[in-house]
């Protein structure tokens, strides 16, 4: 449904951006495909989910950057650096909590350890590119808080989703989905 609602935004409403949009359009439909994938019968860890689930980082921080690149054209270093700090903070969170316990943990092998460790820190560099959307100066349109509303969805989600697979509490639950 998020990748009709892109498309329909796309097309009734003309966006001057209409690459941004694009990519966070290509973004969805390879979380779509990703879950399409693992959620089918007999999917181990890692899978090819893994690696469209992965995808849609890039996707989504390329169409971010350009929506900052359109509403800041001249550089704002303020900017910067307040995304960097809040991105610095949390990252630092993420790292003691979901990403260290991945370099010490028995069991895993490197490549499984690298995916897992992956998730996380494709959060971050997310979230530090919807950070510096959200503290620029610019106009602030219904969009906005729908886009900034569901980076945030997703990265907690996919933070309490990471935490609880580490921890080995993660029993499908459904309102991890509904994030």
């Amino acid at each position: 449904s998020s990748s009709v609602a892109i498309v329909l935004g796309i097309v009734f409403h003309q966006p001057k951006l209409r690459k941004a949009w694009i990519a966070f359009l290509i973004g969805q439909l390879l979380f779509f495909m990703g879950d399409v994938y693992t959620y089918s019968p007999n999917v181990g860890f890692p899978s090819p989910g893994d690696a469209l689930y992965l995808a849609v980082y890039p996707a989504l921080m390329a169409g971010l950057v350009m929506l900052v690149r359109r509403r800041n054209p001249v550089s704002d270093w303020a900017s910067l650096i307040d995304s960097l700090i809040l991105t610095l903070g949390i990252g630092l969170l993420s790292w003691v909590f979901l990403v260290a316990p991945y370099i010490d943990f028995s069991g895993m092998a490197p490549l499984d350890k690298g995916i897992s460790m992956a998730y996380p820190l494709g959060d971050v560099l997310l979230l530090a590119a919807a950070i510096r959307l959200a503290v620029d100066a610019g106009r602030r349109r219904p969009a906005f808080y729908l886009l900034a509303s569901s980076i945030v969805c997703l990265l907690v989600t996919d933070s309490v989703y990471n935490y609880m697979l580490l921890k080995g509490t993660y029993q499908h639950q459904v309102w991890l989905d509904l994030g």
